[in-house]
């Protein structure tokens, strides 16, 4: 018998909740009625930097990468292993689990990830191979409705997690078992996908409401948001680790979103805006600096203006309120 997943924390909305609600009322008046639902999205990114901008004052400030040691508890005197280096001879650097600074784990691994031909290591390259022969066919069995009638859908997507792993995160995840989440299992409809350091579940049928995403690259898009949460738990000790979608995990989730065009084929959007507003929305992240807002750029997974014009293929302004925060992580 299956063991069920752990309990989804319940979490009591923070006043930055009562503080989106106004940002979404200030998107809404600067969106023409009937334009598209990105150009709302656009419009309330513009609005949620404005608010950062008027309370940077009392952000608190993020770390530093830094490959000096920093003490992780003084009462146990341990510090942080660092690695030596990225992947040449050996396959993956040497990681040690729940050991790893956040901030330079996620700067080495940032280093790790390229779209250039020349840059890519040897593990990398055999990564892309594998993934150009199954893509086609990948991309067109993930296409239907209900992901987990796909024949050998679990063998499948335990086989892209490891060419995602090598291509993007050093090659260095282990043992972690994938599978549908179930919502007998109590794991809300809403729920996307969910992650630890031992597994990662995708919902079936539930996708990110975007009309202009479809549904494999949705799926593929929402297991590499998991993979990062599963790589970070993994390695990251347990006093600086971020469990959610702050500032170690959304470098992470930019880097990927800006090499996967080139490297897999297909814009990957990968929820970063409505995780960190799901998070800010119940407490579990603080305010990010403007530094921080500006580095995200997210923007950048929004298509280019000429796709805002007449006939292009997207929802109403009307449809999208209740659908923002679709792309939420409800594990953890």
């Amino acid at each position: 018998m299956a063991l069920l997943p752990e309990p989804i924390p319940v979490h009591v909305l923070s006043p930055f909740s009562q503080a989106f609600s106004k940002m979404r009322m200030k998107a809404y008046a600067e969106t023409h009625l009937g334009a598209s639902g990105l150009r709302f999205k656009e419009n309330l990114i513009k609005a949620f930097i404005e608010y950062v901008r008027s309370q940077d004052e009392i952000c608190c400030g993020r770390p530093e990468p830094s490959p000096e040691g920093i003490v992780v508890a003084w009462w146990k005197k341990q510090k942080h292993r660092h690695i030596a280096g990225l992947p040449q001879g050996r396959l993956y650097p040497k990681l040690k689990r729940r050991s790893h600074e956040s901030a330079y784990l996620a700067e080495v691994t940032c280093h790790y990830i390229t779209d250039k031909d020349a840059d890519l290591n040897l593990i990398q390259k055999k990564a892309l191979q594998r993934w150009e022969k199954v893509k086609n066919e990948l991309m067109d069995s993930m296409a239907i409705k209900d992901a987990s009638l796909i024949a050998d859908g679990h063998g499948i997507i335990q086989s892209v997690i490891s060419i995602f792993n090598d291509l993007f995160l050093l090659g260095a995840l282990r043992r972690v078992k994938f599978d549908w989440i179930r919502e007998a299992e109590g794991v809300p409809d809403m729920a996307l996908g969910y992650g630890s350091d031992s597994s990662i579940q995708l919902h079936p049928t539930s996708l990110n409401s975007d009309p202009e995403v479809s549904l494999a690259v949705s799926r593929l898009s929402t297991l590499l948001h998991e993979m990062i949460h599963a790589f970070l738990a993994q390695f990251t000790c347990s006093s600086c680790k971020k469990l959610w979608h702050g500032r170690d995990w959304q470098v992470l989730a930019k880097r990927i979103e800006e090499v996967a065009p080139g490297l897999l084929g297909f814009r990957a959007a990968l929820g970063r805006f409505d995780g960190l507003i799901y998070d800010l929305k119940h407490g579990i992240e603080k305010l990010p600096s403007m530094h921080d807002v500006l580095h995200y750029n997210f923007e950048q997974v929004l298509p280019t203006d000429e796709l805002y014009g007449e006939g292009a293929p997207s929802k109403l302004v009307e449809d999208i309120p209740t659908k923002l925060v679709k792309s939420r992580r409800l594990s953890w």
